[in-house]
């Protein structure tokens, strides 16, 4: 999730346009992640996208940056 680290720690803040969207296509990527994610569940193959993305679920648990967040969640980094 390279938009997070970079929605950080980029220039433009609120309220500017930048920002929100961002905003936009962090919420976006992150709901895409979880409805793929709920699909291989339904599948039976959660045990195959684990073993390829072993961090996958810890992305998918990510809420997009608050305009007060200072420090980039390990996981981006």
């Amino acid at each position: 999730m390279h938009r997070i680290r970079e929605q950080i720690l980029g220039k433009m803040r609120p309220p500017s346009k930048g920002w929100y969207t961002y905003d936009e296509q962090i919420r976006a990527e992150l709901d895409n992640l979880r409805k793929a994610l709920n699909e291989a569940r339904s599948r039976g193959m959660s045990d195959v996208v684990n073993n390829k993305y072993p961090n996958i679920n810890k992305v998918s648990e990510l809420q997009p940056p608050k305009s007060t967040d200072a420090k980039v969640p390990k996981i981006c980094q």
